[in-house]
């Protein structure tokens, strides 16, 4: 596997080192660094294929994606906002800055993502999935529920909305929890959040030999 990976890199470096000024040469050499963890070598790559193509939002996209993971969200939003200024229809690019704009608590830029994405794609669940955890990271669990139900039924091979919405009637020790934790684990059977968010509801219950099952 090694000699694979070696010999895919001299061809990525024979690219470079030929046809220096097509950015595509950069931009997939700053793939293959990143996925070997050579965040450096693939930032600089990347920022080379951007200063000879400054106009390619899948350039801009994918720097926001190498910045974000490094947490360098400053950078990585702006690169996002670059990527869906020149690509306004980036279902992608506006996904991951709405995502981005949550984990910082921005939220009224958070929801604008989702907004934007639900005018490109009305049947895209994480859209409605994210805006969930925004108004449950708000206490806003009415509308939380909301919107998850909506996710979940936009795609019910989907998990994550319908865990939520376990976790959040369990937490009301509700029994319409269990059929969400259902859902979950008809989909995923190694999800332990529902195991033990199931397990912690049957405690509460008292029904402790249900919940040592989940266990």
């Amino acid at each position: 596997e090694t000699d694979s990976l070696s010999a895919t890199l001299r061809l990525l470096n024979d690219a470079v080192k030929n046809h220096p000024e097509d950015p595509d040469s950069w931009y997939k050499r700053s793939l293959y660094f990143y996925q070997d963890k050579k965040y450096n070598e693939a930032l600089e790559d990347i920022g080379k294929a951007i200063n000879l193509d400054s106009l390619n939002p899948i350039y801009h996209f994918r720097i926001g994606e190498f910045l974000f993971s490094l947490n360098q969200s400053k950078k990585a939003s702006m690169a996002f906002e670059k990527a869906v200024a020149l690509k306004p229809d980036y279902i992608e690019a506006w996904q991951k800055l709405g995502e981005l704009y949550l984990i910082v608590k921005e939220y009224g830029k958070s929801d604008s993502c989702w907004h934007k994405l639900y005018e490109l794609d009305k049947t895209n669940p994480k859209a409605a999935y994210f805006r969930g955890v925004m108004f449950k990271d708000k206490g806003d669990t009415a509308r939380a529920i909301q919107a998850f139900q909506y996710a979940a039924e936009l795609d019910e091979k989907y998990i994550d909305p319908s865990l939520q919405l376990g976790i959040i009637y369990a937490a009301k020790n509700s029994s319409l929890c269990l059929g969400y934790f259902d859902a979950v684990l008809r989909n995923n059977l190694k999800c332990w959040e529902a195991y033990q968010a199931r397990a912690d509801y049957f405690r509460r219950l008292g029904k402790n030999a249900a919940a040592m099952k989940d266990l």
